[in-house]
Protein backbone atom coordinates (compact mmCIF):
# COMPACT_ATOMS: atom_id res chain seq x y z
CA UNK A 1 0.00 0.00 0.00
CA UNK A 2 1.11 3.23 -1.13
CA UNK A 3 1.88 6.57 1.66
CA UNK A 4 0.20 9.54 0.88
CA UNK A 5 3.53 10.73 0.23
CA UNK A 6 4.36 8.23 -2.15
CA UNK A 7 0.71 8.70 -3.93
CA UNK A 8 1.60 12.44 -4.11
CA UNK A 9 5.35 11.79 -5.31
CA UNK A 10 3.64 9.69 -8.29
CA UNK A 11 0.55 12.37 -9.43
CA UNK A 12 1.65 14.78 -11.04
CA UNK A 13 0.00 18.09 -10.90
CA UNK A 14 -0.97 18.68 -14.33
CA UNK A 15 -3.00 21.70 -13.91
CA UNK A 16 0.45 23.55 -12.90
CA UNK A 17 2.54 21.85 -15.97
CA UNK A 18 2.46 23.07 -19.29
CA UNK A 19 1.63 20.32 -21.70
CA UNK A 20 1.14 21.66 -25.35
CA UNK A 21 0.70 18.25 -26.14
CA UNK A 22 -2.82 17.67 -24.69
CA UNK A 23 -4.25 21.71 -25.19
CA UNK A 24 -7.06 21.98 -27.56
CA UNK A 25 -10.31 24.07 -28.02
CA UNK A 26 -13.35 23.50 -25.44
CA UNK A 27 -17.08 23.43 -26.58
CA UNK A 28 -18.47 24.68 -23.40
CA UNK A 29 -16.86 25.61 -20.44
CA UNK A 30 -19.09 27.89 -17.87
CA UNK A 31 -21.51 27.23 -14.82
CA UNK A 32 -24.41 25.50 -13.88
CA UNK A 33 -27.01 25.66 -11.25
CA UNK A 34 -26.90 29.40 -10.94
CA UNK A 35 -29.76 30.33 -8.93
CA UNK A 36 -31.30 33.83 -9.76
CA UNK A 37 -34.65 35.45 -9.39
CA UNK A 38 -36.03 35.36 -13.31
CA UNK A 39 -38.94 38.20 -14.21
CA UNK A 40 -40.96 37.18 -17.06
CA UNK A 41 -44.19 38.41 -18.57
CA UNK A 42 -46.49 34.99 -18.28
CA UNK A 43 -48.27 36.42 -21.58
CA UNK A 44 -50.74 38.79 -19.98
CA UNK A 45 -48.95 41.50 -19.58
CA UNK A 46 -48.28 41.13 -16.07
CA UNK A 47 -44.99 40.30 -15.26
CA UNK A 48 -44.18 37.56 -12.74
CA UNK A 49 -41.43 36.06 -10.82
CA UNK A 50 -40.16 33.20 -10.27
CA UNK A 51 -36.89 31.16 -8.84
CA UNK A 52 -34.42 29.97 -11.64
CA UNK A 53 -31.68 27.85 -12.13
CA UNK A 54 -29.57 28.76 -14.68
CA UNK A 55 -26.26 27.79 -16.96
CA UNK A 56 -24.03 30.09 -18.39
CA UNK A 57 -21.67 29.10 -21.40
CA UNK A 58 -19.10 29.94 -23.93
CA UNK A 59 -16.99 28.22 -26.00
CA UNK A 60 -13.19 28.61 -25.34
CA UNK A 61 -11.49 28.79 -28.70
CA UNK A 62 -7.50 29.38 -28.03
CA UNK A 63 -6.05 26.47 -26.47
CA UNK A 64 -3.01 28.17 -25.39
CA UNK A 65 -5.72 29.58 -22.63
CA UNK A 66 -6.17 27.56 -19.83
CA UNK A 67 -9.82 28.38 -18.91
CA UNK A 68 -12.33 31.18 -18.65
CA UNK A 69 -13.75 33.58 -16.08
CA UNK A 70 -16.44 32.37 -14.80
CA UNK A 71 -17.32 35.29 -12.08
CA UNK A 72 -17.87 37.10 -15.40
CA UNK A 73 -20.40 34.99 -16.47
CA UNK A 74 -21.77 34.82 -13.03
CA UNK A 75 -21.79 38.70 -12.54
CA UNK A 76 -23.56 39.07 -15.85
CA UNK A 77 -26.70 36.30 -15.34
CA UNK A 78 -26.98 37.91 -12.12
CA UNK A 79 -27.14 41.72 -13.44
CA UNK A 80 -29.40 40.95 -16.28
CA UNK A 81 -32.07 37.93 -15.10
CA UNK A 82 -32.45 39.71 -11.82
CA UNK A 83 -33.33 43.14 -12.72
CA UNK A 84 -34.75 42.43 -15.97
CA UNK A 85 -38.03 40.90 -17.80
CA UNK A 86 -36.69 37.97 -19.74
CA UNK A 87 -37.53 38.46 -23.56
CA UNK A 88 -35.84 37.74 -26.79
CA UNK A 89 -34.10 41.26 -26.74
CA UNK A 90 -32.59 40.80 -23.54
CA UNK A 91 -30.81 37.16 -23.92
CA UNK A 92 -29.50 38.17 -27.03
CA UNK A 93 -27.84 40.97 -25.04
CA UNK A 94 -27.07 38.91 -22.45
CA UNK A 95 -25.19 36.33 -24.43
CA UNK A 96 -23.37 39.23 -26.49
CA UNK A 97 -22.43 40.76 -22.90
CA UNK A 98 -20.86 36.54 -22.28
CA UNK A 99 -18.99 37.38 -25.69
CA UNK A 100 -17.98 40.48 -24.86
CA UNK A 101 -16.70 39.48 -21.47
CA UNK A 102 -14.50 37.05 -23.19
CA UNK A 103 -12.99 38.58 -25.89
CA UNK A 104 -10.49 36.80 -28.06
CA UNK A 105 -10.96 33.35 -26.39
CA UNK A 106 -14.58 32.73 -27.54
CA UNK A 107 -17.03 33.14 -30.18
CA UNK A 108 -20.35 31.55 -29.49
CA UNK A 109 -22.35 31.81 -25.91
CA UNK A 110 -24.72 29.65 -24.19
CA UNK A 111 -27.44 30.03 -21.91
CA UNK A 112 -30.18 27.52 -20.19
CA UNK A 113 -33.03 28.77 -18.08
CA UNK A 114 -35.16 26.50 -16.03
CA UNK A 115 -38.44 28.16 -13.52
CA UNK A 116 -41.84 27.06 -12.57
CA UNK A 117 -44.49 29.48 -13.99
CA UNK A 118 -47.41 29.26 -11.33
CA UNK A 119 -50.88 29.18 -13.47
CA UNK A 120 -54.69 29.37 -11.69
CA UNK A 121 -56.93 27.20 -13.12
CA UNK A 122 -60.40 27.03 -12.65
CA UNK A 123 -61.51 23.98 -10.97
CA UNK A 124 -63.63 20.98 -13.53
CA UNK A 125 -66.43 20.56 -11.47
CA UNK A 126 -67.02 24.10 -9.10
CA UNK A 127 -66.70 27.58 -9.09
CA UNK A 128 -63.08 27.36 -7.33
CA UNK A 129 -59.96 27.37 -8.77
CA UNK A 130 -56.30 26.59 -8.07
CA UNK A 131 -52.88 26.79 -9.16
CA UNK A 132 -50.64 24.41 -11.07
CA UNK A 133 -46.97 24.88 -11.93
CA UNK A 134 -45.60 24.03 -15.34
CA UNK A 135 -41.85 23.83 -15.93
CA UNK A 136 -40.69 26.38 -18.08
CA UNK A 137 -37.11 25.88 -19.94
CA UNK A 138 -35.57 28.07 -22.26
CA UNK A 139 -32.36 27.09 -24.31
Amino acid sequence: MHSHENTVRLMPDVAGQAQPHLAGALDWVGMDGIEVPVRFDAGDGDVQRASAQVGAFVNLTRPDKRGIHMSRLYLLVDEYLSSKTVDAAMLESLLRAFLDSHKDLADRARISIRFDQLVRRAALRSDNSGWRAYPVSIE
